[in-house]
């Protein structure tokens, strides 16, 4: 019986949909992943480049992820790994970043687990009202004039 070698896995580019201000936790399945018959899984992401606006983190760490940072599957499959936009940011201008997927085949015959071409993922960040209108802060000074307590300066 011989064996095949096994092949690097194939990737792809994508785009996910978040809102203005809001992380966006990235999920297992926002990575395309195809390793044909070898019937491998994603085992890891590495980071190419960073987006140019906004930055990657993983779990609680308040520092943002650089170029070559690896993310498990596990961090994936659980929503560790998220983008945090910057504040009033939308669309997708300077919001990608470029990553390599790695499966979890053996390769201690020779063969391939690391797919060759980086791809893109972007977010694209959708526009959402600000909580706080000038019309909300009017009936406030409102109250704050009745009862004697809030102040809000400037309006």
């Amino acid at each position: 019986v011989t064996q095949s070698t096994p092949v690097a896995p194939t990737g792809g580019s994508m785009t996910v949909s978040g809102l203005e201000d809001v992380p966006y936790a990235f999920k297992l399945s926002d990575f395309p992943f195809n390793d044909g018959a070898d019937g491998n899984n994603l085992a890891t992401i590495t980071i190419r480049s960073t987006p140019l606006a906004g930055g990657l983190f993983l779990g609680n760490n308040p520092t943002p992820l650089s170029i070559g940072a690896t993310i498990g599957r596990l961090d994936l499959a659980t929503q560790q790994f998220r983008y945090e936009p910057l504040e009033n940011a939308t669309g997708t201008l300077n919001t990608n970043f470029r990553f390599q997927i790695r499966d979890d085949g053996d390769t201690s015959q020779g063969g391939a687990n690391l797919d060759p071409t980086e791809h893109t993922a972007t977010v694209n960040l959708a526009a959402v009202s600000d909580a706080l209108t000038k019309a909300r802060v009017a009936g406030e000074q409102r109250m704050a004039r009745v009862t004697g307590g809030l102040k809000i300066p400037g309006f």
